[in-house]
């Protein structure tokens, strides 16, 4: 990186230098370029080259044009606290963190504006999970599933909500176990999708466990374990392309054991 700014110094001041002596006006204003001095431009061309190494050995450290530009950082909505609650929130999920909804494509760009012309902030990953905040038509502000972090702004019809999905009628996957920190489950299946199954979780000194039951829902290639009742401790997980099941984004680094 410092050899490019080397010659793009060196470049610059030849540049510089062939106009000034071209126009027959050898006085320079120094305040054209903050390497700049009458010592800079002599009119022995030799004599230019080595007082511009000179200046650049003297200004290198000031002039940082290797330095990396600050990431774009996403336009925050006026929130409105007394305004009554929208209707998209009806269809998130509420969770041990908050209320989300999951990310219904791969590699969605979250821009850091409502348009298409907003800049890049970063990629969604399918079955992300995150929180509408605001919406303006079609697009919708989000932040993380706990609420702490903003993300940016992203075209509503990207997103999978809970009225999206709807029960599968074909199912392959017999049983499906695993486990998430100190929470662990396991889901036994027939071919409609319904299901049965049990889960244990500890901490804080505690040990619980429970039996479930439900079926099987799907948006795409999304897949909700709805229990009966609901509670706070839905499974999600995706189909990959070589029709295989995975934990939702979450959750992706750990395995899962299926039949």
């Amino acid at each position: 990186m410092k050899k490019h700014l080397i010659l793009f110094i060196l470049v610059s001041h030849f540049c510089l230098y062939s106009s000034v002596y071209a126009s027959g006006n050898t006085e320079v204003d120094t305040k054209r370029s903050p390497l700049a001095s009458s010592e800079m431009y002599p009119i022995d061309f030799q004599s230019w080259i080595q007082s511009t190494k000179t200046a650049i050995k003297k200004n290198v450290k000031k002039i940082k044009f290797w330095e990396r530009s600050k990431p774009a950082l996403a336009v925050i909505p006026a929130f409105n606290s007394t305004s009554s609650l929208p209707d998209y929130q009806s269809g998130h999920w509420k969770g041990l963190e908050g209320e989300f909804v999951l990310v219904g494509e791969n590699k969605i760009q979250l821009l850091d504006s409502p348009s298409p012309t907003g800049n890049t902030l970063r990629q969604l990953r399918l079955s992300e999970r995150v929180r509408i905040v605001y919406e303006k038509k079609p697009w919708v502000f989000l932040v993380s599933e706990n609420g702490k972090e903003y993300l940016g702004w992203m075209d509503i019809s990207g997103l999978a909500f809970k009225h999206h999905f709807t029960p599968v009628t074909e199912w392959f996957f017999e049983r499906i176990s695993f486990c998430k920190g100190e929470y662990c489950a396991e889901y036994k299946s027939n071919r409609s999708g319904y299901f049965e199954g049990i889960w244990k979780s500890k901490g804080s000194g505690l040990h619980l466990s429970g039996k479930m039951k439900g079926r099987f829902y799907a948006y795409q290639n999304l897949i909700w374990a709805k229990r009966d009742p609901e509670d706070l401790f839905e499974d999600f997980f995706y189909i990959d392309s070589k029709e295989r099941i995975k934990h939702e984004w979450k959750y992706h680094q750990l395995p899962l054991i299926t039949d």
